[in-house]
């Protein structure tokens, strides 16, 4: 949402927050507090069990999220490792050969870095990728090794490039199929119960309650803002960025000169 990406989260959840003291106290004008604390007894027990279910469902899907996100890392260094080693093994093959993987490499990385992480974001791919990948399988399949050095070099370098088709296609999975929006729903349904029944509570000092309430609220609303904003591991503030592949592009330009 273009609320989440122009305002701090926590500047958000702060104005829920607020809202939702201002309409407590709206509701306290109509509603008597000896019907709020008449049932204190019976509800407290019911309201507590829910929220602990609730605290659990909540740091179970931020958990979830992290580690998709720590997941999301490690694919993308896994892939820039790939795409260095076939890096580092193509001056094995003909001059004309190492040339040609060279510039496809660095252009598959230029390529990541300028067109297909913006698109990741949107939950797109960048069809050029494709395109890339598989003028580089083609580069490799017709290519003949002409000695035992290069047979090993050749199978090694086909091991590789699988593995780089892989790891695409898992960063593409993660940012294009998100998990999330299912247990955020969820969460959300959950969280405005938890909300709206503490609103059947009634303290003696009205500004106590307020404070409780909008406590509540904004513990809940900026967990439940983050959990959204990490949804797509490649979208938003807090999503990766296309560092490693910035590295990877500075070393490809480097083996391309040195060997």
């Amino acid at each position: 949402m273009i609320l989440f990406s122009h305002f701090p989260v926590f500047t958000i959840a702060l104005a829920f927050a607020m809202v939702g003291a201002a309409l407590l106290a709206f509701m306290r004008k109509w509603v008597a507090l000896h019907f709020l604390t008449s049932h204190h007894e019976v509800a407290f027990p019911i309201f507590l069990q829910i929220g602990v279910i609730y605290a659990v469902l909540l740091a179970f899907t931020f958990s979830m999220v992290l580690d998709q996100l720590a997941d999301s890392f490690r694919t993308t260094q896994t892939e820039t490792t790939n795409l260095l080693t076939l890096a580092q093994l193509a001056p094995g093959f003909s001059t004309d050969m190492k040339k040609k993987v060279d510039a496809n490499l660095l252009e598959y990385t230029k390529e990541v870095i300028y067109g297909e992480w913006p698109l990741m974001a949107k939950k797109q791919e960048d069809a050029n990728i494709s395109r890339l990948l598989d003028d580089l399988e083609r580069l490799y399949l017709n290519y003949t090794p002409q000695n035992v050095r290069e047979q090993i070099i050749y199978s090694n370098s086909l091991e590789h490039l699988a593995n780089l088709r892989e790891n695409r296609r898992i960063r593409i999975f993660t940012a294009t199929e998100p998990k999330i929006s299912s247990p955020l729903t969820l969460l959300s349904i959950l969280g405005f119960i938890v909300i709206a029944i503490s609103y059947f509570f009634g303290m003696h000092r009205l500004w106590a309650q307020m404070v409780l309430t909008g406590s509540l609220i904004f513990t809940i609303s900026s967990i439940l803002i983050i959990i959204y904003m990490l949804g797509n591991p490649f979208a938003g503030k807090f999503g990766l960025k296309p560092k490693v592949f910035k590295n990877a592009q500075v070393r490809l330009e480097q083996i391309s000169r040195d060997f």
